[in-house]
This record gives C-alpha cells, sequence and structure tokens, in this order.
C-alpha cells in the first residue's frame, strides 16, 4: 500500500515566473581562432518568464546589453531549454570588424582596417539534428568600411556605407540569399599581374 501510494503521488512543480540579472557582466573568449577573440558584454540586462521543470516549455527571454563598451545588442524571444532551439528577434548596432578579423585570417589575404556592422532581424537556432542549425532573415549595414592588402598595405576595398536587405543566411548547411545590395562611395583597387 506504502508503494502503490508513492506511485501515485504527484510529480513535483515548480515555476518561476520572472527571473532578472540586471547590471551583469559576461566575458566570453572563442578560442576557436587564432589568436583568441574576446567579447565583454556590460552591463547587461536579462530576463526569462515563466521557467518550469519542463525543459520542452519554450521560455520567453530578453537581453540588452553593450559589446567592448561600443556596440549595442538586444535580444527577444523564445528559447526551448532542453534543446536550445530558440526563435529571437535580434538587434546589433556598430560592432567594430576589425575585431572579427582573426575568423577572415584563413579566408582572404586581407585585413580589415576599419568598419562597424549593424544588423536586425530574426534568428532561428534548431534543435540538435535538425537542418539549418542557424538562420538569420534581417537587413545589415557595414558603415566606414576599409580592407588593405596584407602584402602590400595598401587599401584594396573601401566604402562608405553597404545595405543588405532581404538577407536570409542559413548555416550548417550553409547557404546565403539577398535581395538588394546598395553601395555608397565604393573603392576597390584592381591589380593585374604578368601571370
Amino acid at each position: 500500500p506504502a508503494a502503490a501510494a508513492a506511485d501515485a503521488a504527484p510529480e513535483w512543480q515548480l515555476l518561476l515566473q520572472r527571473l532578472v540579472v540586471s547590471n551583469g557582466q559576461v566575458d566570453l573568449q572563442d578560442r576557436t581562432v587564432s589568436p583568441a577573440v574576446d567579447f565583454k558584454l556590460a552591463p547587461l540586462a536579462f530576463e526569462a518568464n515563466a521557467i518550469s521543470l519542463d525543459m520542452n516549455q519554450p521560455v520567453p527571454i530578453s537581453l540588452d546589453t553593450r559589446i567592448d563598451g561600443v556596440a549595442t545588442l538586444k535580444v527577444q524571444g523564445k528559447v526551448v531549454p532542453e534543446t536550445l532551439a530558440a526563435e529571437l528577434q535580434v538587434a546589433l548596432e556598430g560592432l567594430p570588424l576589425p575585431k572579427l578579423q582573426p575568423y577572415l585570417a584563413d579566408v582572404a589575404a586581407v585585413d580589415v582596417a576599419r568598419g562597424t556592422l549593424s544588423a536586425s532581424g530574426q534568428a532561428w537556432l534548431a534543435a540538435p539534428e535538425a537542418e539549418p542549425y542557424l538562420r538569420f532573415a534581417g537587413a545589415a549595414t557595414v558603415s566606414q568600411f576599409q580592407a588593405v592588402d596584407r602584402a602590400q598595405k595598401e587599401e584594396l576595398v573601401s566604402w562608405q556605407q553597404l545595405q543588405i536587405d532581404g538577407m536570409d543566411l542559413a548555416l550548417w548547411p550553409d547557404s546565403l540569399g539577398i535581395d538588394r545590395m546598395t553601395f555608397r562611395q565604393p573603392f576597390l583597387r584592381a591589380v593585374v599581374s604578368p601571370d
């Protein structure tokens, strides 16, 4: 009888209506590239609502922070704790592109001398085994951009502003669709070698 009563006991339940973090700080370091890239998120404001023991239940979240004291990042949407699948509204403003140079080191023989990235749109992070793993749909702006030839140390390409509209970016597998790209005051140095 005691065992039967224990079997019939309801599962323990917990519901946290609101979790708030204010004036926080997160230090991130990406060691997948060389040199490693550090990001400081501060001050950071984070809020999550309706958190329960059901890890498959989407949790509404919001995040508002600065990146390295210069760029701003705002995120709002829902995350499933069990799989980390997410549907988010993202707004990034003023991220310095030279900071991302280590990610480009093996892609092209150019160095990003200056430029800032801003983007806004919808982002999806898929559950494990689902494809694409990451997707972003929205618009982006690259302002005051300049790249120099790594060997010659000369300006290779620059522009005042690049506006990308109707962007649909997916990763794993990779794909990119763009409705329209608008350049303002572009410059390109073309070099023709004897070879």
